[in-house]
């Protein structure tokens, strides 16, 4: 008897459906309390954020000060002078091009920091996910939360790293590429922009997935062997988890709040459906082959 598989594109489809649907199943079943984790999260992340960006920017503004020898401009009105009006203008282009950089970094790392700061929240929500959908319960332990969420941290650290230098690799590769024939730019610059964008989802959704495999007791490398068979749900649960962060501006804001529950919600809800389709195929299967006989 043949195993069926589902292509890739079918599976990334499945798990883009399952996290947008996601919103829905969570206030069916009164899981929306779970959004107050992160918005509270959130909230945190941009008052400690902003007071990061504004000491950063006072700090290296100073060194400035320091290393050319100009005075700091000490008046609180209009500068009164032409030198006054030059140190203003130049301090507050350095302060704004130093704000916009230290925000864009933010925007970057903030992503892995909600990762981190609500694994408690996402393996909780995977898990009665699961319960809704199987009738699986598991019983609740501090200890077994405690390791779920320091096996998140671990693997959200992982990837940060795993998926920078990917990224870092292929943006050499395009500037190498492009050095010896610049018209190539026209495809290496897209399929650039795709390949990164894929790496990211297939991380956010590796992520999402490994608290599904943890309950089952998988370790590390068996989650990674799980994922690499269910890539295609994975890197569409991560979209929706990228596609959600990197919305212009507000991103950052409302992202943060949504990407979290959603896709630890929606991953389960996938599998269970690729479950489901899988055992439906194969009783198909069986009967084809028995009136074959």
């Amino acid at each position: 008897m043949s195993n069926p598989k589902q292509s890739f594109v079918t599976n990334f489809f499945l798990g883009v459906n399952s996290s947008l649907k996601a919103f829905r199943f969570v206030f069916e079943n009164k899981l929306g309390h779970y959004f107050i984790y992160p918005i509270i999260i959130t909230i945190l992340l941009i008052f400690f954020t902003k007071i990061g960006i504004d000491l950063t920017v006072d700090w290296v503004t100073q060194l400035i000060y320091e290393a050319t020898g100009i005075e700091e401009l000490n008046t609180k009105g209009w500068p009164e002078s032409w030198t006054d009006w030059g140190k203003f203008i130049g301090e507050k282009t350095v302060a704004i091009l130093l704000w916009i950089m230290m925000f864009f970094i933010a925007h970057k790392i903030i992503k892995y920091v909600v990762l981190i700061l609500m694994s408690p929240v996402m393996a909780l929500l995977s898990e009665r996910t699961e319960k809704i959908l199987t009738g699986n319960e598991y019983p609740f332990s501090i200890s077994q939360l405690l390791k779920d969420v320091w096996r998140g941290v671990l693997l959200a650290t992982r990837n940060i790293f795993v998926e920078l230098g990917i990224l870092i690799l292929i943006w050499m590769l395009n500037v190498f590429l492009t050095s010896f024939f610049p018209p190539i730019t026209i495809i290496t610059t897209p399929l650039s922009f795709i390949l990164g964008i894929t790496l990211s989802s297939y991380f956010y959704g590796f992520a999402t997935i490994d608290y599904f495999n943890e309950r089952r007791k998988f370790n590390i490398y068996d989650s990674y062997h799980y994922v690499r068979q269910n890539k295609g749900i994975a890197v569409g649960n991560g979209f929706v988890f990228w596609g959600l962060i990197n919305i212009p501006i507000l991103g950052t804001y409302i992202g943060t709040v949504f990407a979290p529950i959603l896709c630890s919600t929606g991953a389960v809800l996938a599998l269970y459906k690729k479950d489901e389709m899988k055992k439906e195929k194969l009783s198909l299967l069986t009967l084809k082959e028995k009136n074959q006989v």
